[in-house]
Formats: C-alpha cells, structure tokens, sequence
C-alpha cells in the first residue's frame, strides 16, 4: 500500500509536466498560426485567439506546481535560504553592491512609458480635467464627500487629485501622463519595501518588482490618465501594508503605525474601491503570523491593527448606503450594478483573470505583432522552463503570496470577469499584479538556472507590453486615416450637412474613446463649416447629398462610404 501511494505521489510531477507541455505547445501555435479548426470524428479541436490558451497555460502551471510540491517526499533548498544565496553570477554580485539599485528598477519603468505622453484621445473622460476644473470653491470640494456622482462611485481622493493636475497643467494630457508614470515608479519601490518586509530575499524581490515594473496587464492604468484612481489606490494600500507589516513584525503593539495603517488605509479607500481589500490583506497575515518564523507574536495584539484596517473599510461602506441608499457602482440609477452580479462563471472568471496577471497578457482581439507573437511564444517556453528547473516544493511563504493576490482582487471579484482578448479593464489587476508577480518571482527564485528564466521572464513580459502600446498607437493612426478619407472625399463632393458611421467602434480592440476620438477629428476637419458629425446613424438613414454614411471595417481599420445605415 505504501508503495503504492509513493508511487501515486512520484507520478503526479510527471502528469503535471505533461500536461503543462500540452497546453504550451497549444499556446505556441496559436502564437504562430493565429488560430487553428481541425475535426478529428467526435473530436473538434478550436481555437481563435491565443486568449483563452494563455488562460488555461497559467492555470495549468500553478496547479502543476502545486502537483509537483505536493509530490515530493523530500523538500529542496528553503526558499528563503535560494533567495539570498548567490546567483552564481559576479556581474550580478558586482551590480548588488552599487548604490542607488533599487532605484534603477523605477527609472527603468519610467523611460519605458515615458513615451507615451503622446497617446491622447479626444474625449473628456480620457483625463477627466472636466473634474478638476468644476472644484472651484469650499462648496464643491464638500460636494465630492457628501453628492453621489453618476458613476455611482465613491473616490474624492482621486478626484482631488485631478484637481491638483488641473491646477498645475489645466487641460494638458502630458501634465496627467507624468503624474501617472511617477505613481507607478512609486509603486514599484514601495512593492518592493513590502516584498523585503515579507522576507523574501533580494533577487526574488527585485525580480518581482521588475516583472511588475513591465508587466503587460499594467499598460491601460499607466497609459490612461483617468485611470488614475487605481494607481493612487495601490498606492495608499501598500502603504498600509507596509505599516502592517511592520506592525506584525514587533513583539509588543505599536500605536503609531496603527494609526499609519488606519490613515492609509482610509486614503486608499477614498481613492478607489481597490483598497478595501487591504483588511483581507492583513486578516491572512494576521493568521499566518504565528505560522511564521519571521513574525513571533500572539494572535491577540493584532486588535489593534485589526481595528485599524477595518474601520475606515465598514465607514466607507457606510458611507456608501448613505449616499447611494446602497452599494452604488455603475448603473446604479436603474437600480442595479454589474459590480456586485455574482454567479459561478463569475466565481470561475474571477480566478483565471486574476491569474492572466502573469507576463503573456497581450492584447490579442488586434492582429498580434511579430513582437507578440514571440512574447507568447517565450511565455510558453519560460512555463515549461519554471516547471522543469523548479527543484523544490513551493514554499507556504510562496502559496501565502498567491492568496494574499486572489483575496486583493476579491473587491472587483465580479468586475474581473469581463476582461477579455482587448486587455480592457486590466486595470482593476494593477493591485493584485503586485502580489501575482511575486508569487512568480518566488518560484523562479527556487530553479536552478533563476538568473537565466528570471530573464526570459523579463524579456517576455517587456514584448507584451511594447506590443500593448503599439495597439495605442495603431488606434491612433487608424483614428487619423478616418480623418485623412473622409476629409478628401468631402473635398471631392458637394458640400454636406452630416456625416454619420455605421459600425464604428466605441473602444476599437479595448482602447477607450477610439470612436469618439474620430467624431472629434472628422469634425475638426470641417471646422468653418456646420456639419454635423455622428458616430452612430439614425435608424434607417439615407446617403444621400446632404448626408454621407461612412461604413467601418475593422480589418482594414478605416472607414469607406456607404449607401445607407441598418
């Protein structure tokens, strides 16, 4: 019987390497060929895009390292001992020791979007200065506390925060840019102060800050000025959990950083809903504590900073009720909000996409550039790589990682869901994206070969983000090709009173704002002239003289003129 169980255990590694190796070759090819049909009798094999391939690739390698953990009957090296043993490297020890590196990693985040200072769409809610310019006085800056607002959200810190870009930038997008990019090079340093306070070693938490750093699921908050509230958010948390942190770290209470965790706490939770999930943040560790080597104290001195983190979260949701007479969210006025809709897609969504977290996140509802192609390619290569070089059980440090990131995306559980192939909404992952990237970096910082994988890591995630980009500013070149055709061809014909589109896109592949960003160049280039420019046609409108139809084609990504509009 024991042989057979230790036989049971010593065969999961080898079902899960498998299984791993399938669904990465699944992934590879759809990178290459774009997709694939074939039918085999009963057997129907399909696949689109490489969205859903990815998904199953980053599930079916956590549960394979599960599997293999769970599988070895003899533990390797202690995660926490790799970790700060010596990479084998000399030109690695040699850049340790130079001061200022954990500033490098910021900079380098910082000249990777600094360029995109440039991608702005016309539209009011692309920096959302319409809001910063309405506190004009004592009375609106109350009303941001005590008014509901249409949204259905409660975020006055973020909201002031576009009041101060207001005021020093006015209606200038590169001013909101900055601002953004400065948010997240603080919050990879402070990601890294919080890894460094969990106990993991220094590759492991420069590794994650770095894969954090260029993440690809990060491009839409960064590159977004209005996303803003999520950057403050994340902000605010980590620093909460660094106070609670330290917090757990000390054998007798400590008021002041309570009081810290408290004033953080309630900061982020005026930035964005993404905060309230700070208390579940410091419940886990609070449980895990005594469990831990590294925080030595009993359960009953944590009230303190218990109470600390919760209140402002059970004021905030108060507040919330009294407001809204509920939870508020969008659509809120018709008595109902897609925030808080619950079912078990929801609950199974919910897990791959926060798992999507993981470098491979490409926008995949555009054709995929040669430079994506090879990120998933490399994702696929470096899973297999992770799995087979991965020479311990993970560690419980690294599977309280994994937990500490399920249970920060618990406040947008059901908003995660609609996430999909365009990597719209990829927002609301910027904060479990820091504990994710860290589970990543645990596991990495146990392979035999880290250096080597951390870099392919590395490198796999830098392509998918510049690939990310480049369908910003593919939407803004086809936004100017729109443009340029209607503008010739409306010099080429009499004069017109309207133009209107049939099947243009509000978000072309998830960019916000694309279809409303064309309306405002078509119309700019009338200007002198009242025509009336729509993005969607009345029903059954005619072309005729007075009226030109310009009809989308999303292959083409550009617009052509049209009969009539259905």
């Amino acid at each position: 019987m024991l042989r057979q169980k230790n036989f049971a255990l010593d065969m999961l590694p080898v079902i899960a390497a498998a299984g791993v190796f399938a669904v990465a070759v699944n992934l590879a090819v759809v990178a290459i060929a774009g997709g694939y049909d074939f039918t085999f009798g009963p057997l129907h094999l399909v696949a689109h895009d490489a969205f859903k391939p990815e998904q199953i690739l980053v599930g079916t390698l956590v549960l394979a390292l599960f599997l293999k953990s769970i599988g070895r009957r003899t533990p390797g090296r202690a995660e926490e001992a790799c970790a700060e043993a010596s990479t084998g490297s000399r030109l690695w020890q040699k850049l340790d020791r130079l001061p200022g590196i954990a500033f490098v990693i910021p900079a380098l985040a910082v000249l990777l979007y600094l360029p995109t200072v440039s991608i702005n769409f016309a539209h009011p809610d692309w920096t959302q200065a319409h809001i910063g310019a309405s506190i004009r006085d004592l009375h609106a800056f109350v009303r941001l506390f005590t008014d509901p607002r249409p949204d259905g959200s409660y975020r006055p810190l973020g909201a002031l925060s576009l009041w101060l870009d207001y005021s020093a930038f006015g209606r200038s997008a590169w001013g909101y840019h900055l601002i953004n990019i400065g948010l997240h090079a603080a919050n990879i340093f402070l990601a890294m102060a919080v890894y460094r306070l969990l106990g993991f070693g220094k590759f492991v938490c420069r590794l994650s800050a770095l894969l954090f750093a260029v993440a690809p699921v990060n491009v839409e908050p960064v590159v977004w000025p209005a996303a803003r509230y999520d950057l403050l958010a994340c902000t605010f948390a980590l620093g909460a959990m660094i106070c609670s942190v330290r917090y757990l770290r000390r054998p007798a209470p400590s008021w002041g950083l309570a009081l810290a965790a408290f004033a953080l706490t309630s900061m982020g939770i005026l930035s964005k809903e993404t905060a309230y999930a700070v208390p579940l943040l410091v419940v886990v560790l609070a449980l895990t504590a005594a469990l831990r080597r590294d925080m030595p104290r009993p359960r009953s001195a944590t009230a303190p900073l218990l109470v600390a983190v919760w209140l402002p979260a059970l004021i905030g949701l108060a507040v919330r009720f009294a407001i809204y007479n509920g939870l508020g969210g969008y659509a809120y006025l018709e008595g109902h909000s897609p925030v808080f809709g619950a079912s078990l897609k929801t609950l199974a969504s919910f897990i791959q996409r926060v798992l999507l977290v993981l470098p491979g996140a490409i926008n995949t509802a555009s054709q995929v550039p040669a430079l994506g192609r090879a990120a998933l390619v490399g994702f696929a290569a470096v899973a297999l790589l992770v799995y087979l070089f991965h020479p311990a059980a993970v560690t419980r440090k690294s599977w309280l990682v994994l937990a500490l990131g399920l249970a920060s995306a618990l406040p947008v559980a059901s908003l995660v869901g609609w996430i999909g192939p365009s990597m719209l909404h990829t927002r609301y992952l910027y904060f479990p994206a820091v504990w994710i990237l860290l589970f990543v970096g645990a596991c990495i910082g146990t392979c035999k070969h880290r250096l080597a994988v951390g870099a392919l890591f590395v490198a796999v995630s830098l392509a998918g983000t510049i690939s990310n980009l480049q369908v910003y500013e593919n939407a803004l070149q086809a936004a100017e090709r729109v443009r340029s055709v209607v503008s010739v061809d409306a010099a080429q014909h009499s004069p017109v009173d309207a133009v209107c589109f049939d099947g243009l896109p509000e978000a072309s592949h998830g960019i916000l704002f694309f279809g409303d960003h064309v309306v405002e160049g078509v119309r700019s280039s009338f200007e002198g002239t009242p025509v009336s420019v729509t993005r969607l046609c009345p029903a059954s409108t005619p072309a005729n003289r007075r009226t030109v139809i310009y009809r989308w084609d999303p292959k083409l990504a550009t617009v052509a003129r049209g009969e009539c509009c259905r």
